[in-house]
């Protein structure tokens, strides 16, 4: 008997969906990020001459910017295709870069 013969009513999951799901874990890596800048608070405020309101609000924002992007992006590589939003985003990089 095979492996597959014993689960035949197990749901599968679409291997597409395998990206997205990989992008929701990653977003607990963003509240890591986040940690560490609030380690790195005093430090900051020092070398940029700024105040301590503006790094948690440049912190918060980008932690918000980053999560909306990725899932932003994984629902895009869904609708459209992860090989041409690849080739998009590696068009999108070669132009800022020249």
């Amino acid at each position: 008997m095979q492996a597959q013969d014993l689960t035949p009513n197990a749901p599968r999951i679409s291997f597409k969906w395998y990206t997205l799901i990989i992008i929701c874990l990653t977003q607990i890596l963003c509240p890591t990020d986040g940690s560490i800048m609030i380690n790195t608070l005093s430090s900051l405020v020092k070398s940029f001459h700024s105040s301590v309101s503006a790094v948690q609000l440049a912190n918060s924002v980008y932690l918000l910017v980053a999560g909306a992007l990725m899932l932003a992006g994984g629902l895009l590589g869904l609708k459209l295709g992860w090989k041409y939003e690849c080739s998009v985003m590696a068009c999108e990089v070669a132009s800022s870069v020249a």
